[in-house]
């Protein structure tokens, strides 16, 4: 089955036009695409490779998705199927990305010091030197936004803080959750997770997120728990990461480094040979004694990741990926029922949709579909 998704002027336009907008939108739900869970006695090996019988028997389904940032015209189509054992869920993700992006936000020492590659991270809105991301929206509600989670504009919610990109914020405005899914090609892959997020109602935002220093996000946050990835470098907000600062961690082998990222292009529209991240027990705190041993023109990574193990609701999605020509394919899988109030469950006791979008070495512009996707769950109750 295939889904193409049209801009919301092209659907709120047709509504005006007729005059029966909420008949409109009613006739879209009910004839939205729907994706069936199969059941399979064993869940499929986790290893971003579509080779699993499972997923040759389980239903797919493909929708196209736009108005992203550095893929042609904007556009990706996206692969998904979904099966179900008697306690887990694993979905399989396939997309379009011609170039594999992981030169995550590289420090790059010059004859000033060490500067963060980037255009714009200062506002949270890299779309150069950033990692290929993916998200998985999950919602109750099959509303034109993202169920709802869709907010545009600088200040869509006055008293609040506007947003550091001026496009918008993500939250809830009923209370209810919505659960997001976000996998990392550097941050979050290496360790085998896609990060588990939420989206809520908007938080009270703090001084320096009301003073424009730190991006208020609103109601989008991860789940409890920690990660072990983090910058390589201090937070600096708008204006900031123009002059040179100070790593946190350098290699402690520069030799090893090389032969585990092998050589770095930082045209950030060439595929990259491996994940450009800085074991923690691959390194050493910064020194100036270690700093002067290092040649201008090194590339050190700007992600660090910590020996710690993912913890709590955050470490709810376990996941593997392979790029090849071309595609990212994602397999990641969860429980039915996490019993988490951040998670939603895969009981099939209430409708539940579904959202994709692709990052493609993007930070925030990532590509959209406008009408979601009924995700049919058949029995699927965990075995206790």
């Amino acid at each position: 089955m295939r889904l193409r998704s049209h801009s919301l002027a092209m659907i709120t336009a047709a509504a005006v036009a007729l005059g029966v907008g909420g008949s409109i939108f009613a006739l879209d739900r009910a004839t939205l695409p729907a994706l069936s869970v199969m059941q399979t006695p064993a869940a499929p090996i986790l290893d971003g490779r579509p080779d699993d019988r499972a997923w040759e028997e389980a239903p797919s389904l493909t929708v196209e998705t736009e108005s992203g940032a550095n893929l042609k015209d904007g556009a990706s189509t996206v692969d998904i199927q979904a099966v179900a054992t008697g306690e887990e869920i694993v979905f399989k993700f396939r997309w379009e990305d011609p170039t594999r992006s992981f030169k995550h936000l590289p420090l790059r020492k010059t004859e000033a010091g060490w500067r963060v590659m980037h255009n714009q991270y200062d506002v949270e809105d890299e779309d150069a030197y950033y990692e290929d991301k993916f998200a998985v929206l999950f919602t109750r509600s099959p509303e034109i936004g993202g169920g709802g989670t869709v907010h545009m504009g600088p200040n869509p919610h006055e008293g609040l803080p506007e947003s550091l990109g001026g496009r918008g914020l993500h939250y809830t405005a009923d209370g209810s959750m919505a659960d997001l899914w976000h996998w990392k090609s550097v941050r979050s892959e290496p360790s085998g997770f896609m990060d588990d997020n939420y989206i809520g109602p908007p938080v009270q935002p703090k001084a320096e997120e009301i003073a424009g220093a730190v991006r208020y996000k609103a109601g989008y946050a991860t789940d409890p728990g920690k990660a072990p990835y983090s910058n390589n470098f201090a937070h600096e907000g708008p204006g900031g990461y123009r002059e040179p600062l100070t790593p946190k961690r350098l290699p402690a082998s520069l030799e090893e480094l090389q032969e585990r990222i092998g050589s770095v292009d930082l045209d950030p529209n060439l595929s990259d040979a491996a994940p450009l991240y800085l074991p923690e027990t691959l390194s050493v705190p910064y020194s100036a004694q270690a700093d002067a041993a290092i040649p201008v023109g090194t590339i050190i990574p700007g992600v660090l990741i910590a020996d710690a193990p993912w913890e709590g609701d955050r470490a709810d999605l376990r996941s593997a990926a392979q790029w090849e020509e071309g595609y990212w394919t994602l397999e990641v899988s969860r429980k039915l029922v996490t019993g988490s109030k951040f998670d939603l469950p895969f009981d099939g006791a209430a409708p539940l949709y579904l959202w994709v979008s692709v990052f493609d070495h993007s930070q925030t512009r990532h590509t959209r579909h406008m009408r979601p996707i009924e995700l049919l769950i058949e029995a699927a109750q965990p075995t206790g």
